[in-house]
């Protein structure tokens, strides 16, 4: 039966990010089905251009809040005072069958709006995710980021609470969930997120080598890739500082994206005299691009909930290099992965980062390589499937 389903965030296209390629993903696999999906989000734009306040994209309609025009604290309310005012509109016009949110302030709003029921697919917990920021900012350095830090712990909090469904993308993030919001266990599930086969292929190192040219960056050696915004919590830094510790002094890394930490990190590159291997690369909708040429992912990550690239790493057949698990690193990579499944450093520094580079490196133009690939392309092909969260997505508030 076909259905009005309207999904809900904070930004979309031409933002680029995890949560942003989901909601396209979710509502072109609700599309394919015959449903009718509306995507909600505000008109913020990275590219600071102005942007329609209804768009079609395919057979999915895109319905923006007014935002962006202001700043500071007024930008904040008309975010709660817009949107609301959207999602009001949207009930009334559509009545929408199944709702789902990606955004913690999506949430309240929808609260606010009057939906009695939708479900928060949660994109990581504020409390964890900004725990880097917890632990820098103090009264004499940043009392207004701190104040922001502490208030979006609470206003998800009270997402948590409000929501019908809960839904979160591996058992890491269930636990830290619960370790902030225990009585929300009977309405919560998991799920796995999707990757899409067709868009990341697995490539010759022949094909690797013409990609490069192509993109103008040519070279036979080994490429390490990360992608992901330039922000602390991504450990980019470790993996430059680990850089300057490989045994082969010509392989390359290549980091596309962009964000905060942009001059800090590169700073540090010619502080480690690395500006002949590493190459930063403007955040591109187009990530397959560099996946398809890349030899090796690095999933350097201090904090994340899932780690959208690294299924994308999985379809594009490439090795992956990350750190397990200990107090300073909290990941769902070993999950995804497990014990066998990418060659991990043992401990959260870039001398152990580089012991898993060199281990790396020395599996290239092997059968060891070769069978690394073909595991990672079978695992992302039988495990993460976009319309197998949809419709996980469905039951859940069909029981609801």
């Amino acid at each position: 039966m076909k259905k009005n389903i309207l999904i809900a965030s904070n930004l979309y296209k031409p933002n680029i990010g995890g949560v942003e390629n989901s909601l396209g993903h979710m509502a072109h696999s609700y599309a394919q089905q015959g449903h009718n999906v509306i995507i909600f989000a505000s008109d913020i734009s990275r590219l600071a251009q102005a942007l329609p306040e209804v768009e079609h994209e395919g057979k999915v309609t895109i319905m923006r809040y007014k935002v962006a025009a202001f700043s500071g604290v007024r930008r904040y309310l008309m975010h709660w005072v817009n949107g609301i005012k959207l999602l009001a509109l949207i009930q009334k016009s559509h009545t929408p069958d199944l709702v789902i949110s990606r955004f913690h302030l999506s949430c309240l709003m929808l609260s606010l709006a009057g939906y009695k029921h939708y479900i928060y697919l949660v994109p990581g917990v504020v409390k964890f995710q900004n725990a880097f920021l917890k632990k820098k900012v103090g009264l004499s350095a940043n009392i207004l980021g701190y104040a922001n830090y502490s208030l979006n712990c609470w206003l998800q909090l009270q997402a948590f609470k409000r929501c019908s469904a809960l839904y979160v993308f591996s058992e890491n993030m269930y636990s830290q969930v619960t370790s902030v919001a225990s009585n929300v266990q009977p309405k919560m599930g998991i799920t796995k997120p999707g990757v899409d086969p067709g868009r990341f292929k697995v490539s010759t190192f022949e094909q690797k080598l013409a990609g490069r040219a192509s993109l103008g960056i040519w070279t036979e050696a080994p490429v390490f890739l990360c992608i992901g915004r330039l922000v602390k919590d991504k450990g980019f830094d470790l993996v430059i500082q680990a850089m300057a510790k490989l045994t082969d002094s010509q392989a390359k890394l290549w980091i596309v994206g962009e964000g905060a930490e942009m001059t800090q990190l590169k700073a540090l590159v010619t502080e480690q005299s690395l500006s002949q291997q590493v190459l930063f690369v403007a955040g591109t909708d187009q990530p397959e691009a560099y996946f398809s040429v890349a030899d090796f992912f690095v999933m350097s990550s201090r904090y994340e909930p899932l780690g959208q690239t690294v299924l994308e790493a999985l379809a594009s057949g490439l090795p992956v290099v990350a750190f397990k698990n200990t107090g300073d690193i909290v990941t769902a990579t070993q999950e995804l992965l497990g014990e066998q499944g990418a060659l991990y450093a043992q401990s959260a520094d870039p001398a152990s980062l580089a012991v898993a580079m060199d281990a790396a490196v020395a599996t290239m133009h092997t059968e060891d390589y070769t069978k690394s690939c073909e595991q990672n392309r079978l695992l992302a092909e039988n495990k993460f499937a976009w319309q197998t969260l949809c419709d996980d997505l469905l039951v859940a508030q069909h029981h609801d």
